[in-house]
């Protein structure tokens, strides 16, 4: 929304912009960082900025030009900063860090965080009493050896939650398989994954596989039709079993009955990977 295309921050007046924008036939006469200084300088107003999954925005872009998230924190071209910004996170280190660097460089003051109890997490069921991460030790096709090893995990945690479920007379929870592809990957890299599926989990229906990649329309890798569905849909939608994603499950996703994920993705940066 606050992009330098976004109609909130398309003014008459060059000055009033962030990103100098130039005038635009729908532009309006005060944008929202206009209405943004004034409210900051209002005496009577405080101004709160609560900020969730407060890791994202808190790096630099590759011309070294603070991020729109750290602009609005640390003030930019004749805006003052946020008074008072709470940020939430379960992997706070790069939200600590840039507050740290707030503090040192426009003399601010950074409290101490409070941390919500994880017991208190994992009882809502947002948090798994266990995260196992498994690394194959075999020779050979990672990927194939990690998923066929991946859906055999999945089966076994259906079966158990179906036992469970016929003893306690409640209905089972269907656990979720998500596959985490790279940004760009290969249409037949992808069909040869399903294939793998399929074969490992033949009794799989036709509509259990489901995508949330960037293109909200059906994916076809070789024979596969893949439908899209939106991430917050995933939870209630029990029949859909394996997912196939690229960073929509990266941060701020909640989805309890997934159980297992196999990442054919490269990642180094620690608060990424815990995400």
């Amino acid at each position: 929304k606050l992009s330098r295309n976004s109609l909130l921050v398309r003014g008459h007046d060059d000055s009033n912009t962030l990103d100098g924008m130039q005038s635009h036939p729908d532009s309006v006469p005060f944008t929202f960082w206009d209405t943004l200084r004034s409210t900051i300088e209002d005496d009577g107003l405080t101004l709160y900025m609560v900020l969730d999954e407060a890791h994202r925005g808190m790096g630099k872009r590759p011309s070294d030009t603070p991020t729109i998230v750290k602009r609005l924190i640390n003030g930019h071209s004749g805006v003052p900063p946020v008074p008072i910004v709470w940020g939430i996170s379960a992997t706070v280190q790069r939200f600590e860090a840039a507050m740290t660097e707030a503090e040192v460089q426009s003399n601010r003051v950074h409290l101490g965080t409070v941390q919500v109890d994880p017991v208190r997490i994992q009882e809502s069921g947002l948090l798994k009493d266990d995260i196992v991460l498994d690394f194959p030790a075999e020779t050979g096709d990672f990927n194939t050896v990690l998923l066929r090893r991946g859906v055999r995990k999945v089966k076994a945690l259906s079966d158990a939650w179906a036992a469970y479920a016929a003893e306690q007379g409640t209905e089972p929870i269907r656990p979720l398989m998500v596959l985490q592809v790279p940004n760009r990957p290969a249409a037949d890299e992808v069909a040869a994954a399903i294939d793998v599926i399929c074969d490992e989990w033949p009794e799989l229906e036709s509509d259990a596989i489901a995508h949330v990649f960037g293109d909200h329309t059906a994916q076809t890798f070789g024979m596969h039709s893949v439908p899209y569905i939106s991430p917050e849909r995933v939870q209630d939608a029990s029949y859909i079993r394996v997912l196939l994603a690229k960073d929509a499950i990266s941060t701020g996703w909640d989805c309890p009955r997934a159980e297992v994920m196999v990442s054919f993705r490269s990642a180094k940066d620690e608060t990424h990977i815990t995400q």
